[in-house]
């Protein structure tokens, strides 16, 4: 019965239960199906939202390697600045340096230079010489400056160490063996008058040199221009062995400089606008106007102290008119000279005129001639327009001269005398004289635009018209009247030889006179018939 009840119940309940597997199982289908549905649209959504990300990666890396590369590059831009900025402080400090320097130096005038270790210096050099096959190798000092000029250098230049020939000596001006040559490196657009010594003491050996630097040197790389003195003194003289250290002392006497163009001003006004022109051509646009040259120069104390003693010499050797040179070792010096080589005295002064200089060749001035020709003396220095009249003497041969010099440096006097050896006294010497008969030069020309000044239109005198008139009146005008085209006034001066004097003289021998009143009379009357003449005795 249990069995039969569990069998009808379970036939009473099948129904449903299946009816209600079959919907379950219908919606377990559906929702089966819609999640299949599902995972395909997440799955779709998932790609799009990868593709989004993608995309939005791409993005994300290409803006970042943009800022990156902007980054890269104004890091580079601002490391350029930067650079610029370090070379332009760098550049303003050495200029701000060479400015203080150059402030520091207005009033230096000299400098020394000791070269130390030049043992170990010219061993130095002369391997580079055997290496590189440098001529004349040299040391050079550091730079300086003088007087706020730009930076200067001394080299001392060597030649090949050995004994000197007699043939070498007279080859000059090539560097002689075992001699020291002396270099100056100075930037180009100066004149300077400089003294050079190297050396101390009485070994010391000391010049003067003018010397215009113009043109810079052909060496590669050096803008200076150089100025050398070969065969300036002997090494072995002015090398310190002790100290191992040569002593190199230059001095600034004189310089001036090429006028300088001021830099224009970055404000200043244009001349003429942009596009207006004159005529076919056109007016540049933004023209600068006016343009200021600033040439710099200066003299040192010593050269006005030379220059105003040798005013000095020169006034009181007014009255000089025989002056004379004695030329001691003729046979030497016979053997030594050729025709063409010549002698130069020291420079004198005599009659008022400066700078003279006596020029003696002991076998004649032509070369051509030979070696038996009579020797010639000249006489240079006088400025141009000084005439000369007088004697030469050669030893007791006289010869008279007379030369107009044309300009400073012309030579005159007589190229044929007799033989040197025919002149030579006892103590084999000669003496060489010139005598000064007559001088005359002629001052530089005044030249002036003639003023023609028009009439008075005042009523008076002709003294008060000469007076309304005159450029020297106190009242005169301040209204300068035009100068005359083509006209020109020229006034001229010349300088007569001061021996063209009178000198009056009166001798009273009457007993009846008083002697202190003729005395004044002869007085009265020798100013009264000089009028401005001048006595002097010689």
């Amino acid at each position: 019965e249990i069995h039969h009840e569990i069998q009808v119940a379970k036939e009473s309940t099948s129904g449903p239960l299946n009816t209600q597997c079959d919907q379950l199982q219908g919606g377990l289908e559906d929702v089966s199906s819609k999640l299949v549905q599902s995972k395909a649209d997440l799955e779709r959504s998932v790609q799009t939202v990868e593709e989004q990300i993608q995309v939005v990666r791409m993005g994300f890396e290409n803006s970042i390697a943009d800022c990156l590369e902007r980054l890269v590059k104004e890091e580079q831009t601002t490391h350029e600045r930067v650079q610029e900025l370090r070379e332009a402080i760098h550049e303003n400090l050495q200029r701000i340096e060479l400015n203080t320097s150059l402030a520091e130096n207005v009033y230096c005038r000299s400098v020394q230079w000791n070269c130390r270790g030049f043992q170990y210096r010219l061993a130095q050099i002369l391997q580079q010489e055997r290496e590189a096959k440098v001529d004349y190798p040299g040391v050079r000092s550091p730079e300086f400056s003088l007087c706020s000029l730009p930076a200067m250098q001394l080299e001392l230049c060597l030649a090949a160490r050995g004994l000197a020939s007699e043939e070498t000596l007279r080859a000059a001006p090539l560097p002689v063996p075992g001699s020291c040559s002396v270099r100056l490196w100075v930037q180009p657009g100066i004149e300077m008058t400089f003294r050079l010594t190297v050396g101390e003491g009485d070994n010391a050996v000391s010049r003067r040199f003018d010397y215009s630097f113009l043109e810079p040197s052909e060496i590669e790389g050096e803008s200076r221009c150089p100025f050398e003195v070969l065969n300036f003194c002997v090494l072995e003289q002015v090398w310190h062995r002790r100290e191992d250290m040569i002593p190199v002392t230059f001095e600034l006497l004189e310089f001036k400089t090429q006028p300088v163009l001021e830099a224009p001003q970055e404000d200043a006004p244009e001349l003429v606008p942009e596009g207006e022109g004159t005529g076919e051509e056109e007016v540049p646009a933004k023209k600068r106007g006016d343009e200021l040259f600033f040439t710099r120069s200066a003299t040192a104390e010593l050269v006005l102290h030379e220059r105003l003693q040798k005013d000095l010499v020169s006034m009181r050797n007014k009255s000089v008119r025989r002056v004379e040179w004695r030329l001691e070792g003729c046979t030497r010096l016979l053997e030594c000279c050729h025709a063409g080589d010549s002698l130069d005295s020291p420079i004198f002064s005599a009659a008022g005129l400066e700078r003279i200089q006596f020029h003696f060749y002991p076998r004649g001035y032509d070369p051509s001639t030979g070696s038996i020709s009579p020797c010639s003396l000249f006489v240079s220095g006088p400025d141009k327009g000084v005439s000369l009249r007088g004697v030469l003497w050669v030893g007791s041969q006289g010869r008279q001269f007379d030369h107009r010099f044309k300009s400073r440096g012309d030579i005159g006097g007589r190229s044929k005398f007799c033989s040197l050896e025919q002149l030579q006294d006892a103590q084999d010497s000669v003496l060489l004289a010139v005598d000064l008969n007559e001088v005359e030069q002629e001052l530089p020309e005044h030249h002036q635009s003639l003023v023609l000044r028009e009439a008075p239109t005042a009523r008076g005198n002709a003294r008060d018209a000469f007076d309304a008139t005159s450029p020297m009146s106190p009242s005169r005008s301040l209204v300068v009247p035009p100068a005359l085209n083509n006209a020109k006034g020229t006034v001229r001066m010349k300088r007569e030889d001061p021996s063209k004097t009178e000198q009056l003289v009166k001798c009273v021998s009457l007993p009846s006179l008083k002697a202190s009143n003729m005395s004044q009379m002869s007085l009265t009357s020798s100013m009264n018939s000089m009028k401005g003449r001048r006595s002097h005795d010689f």
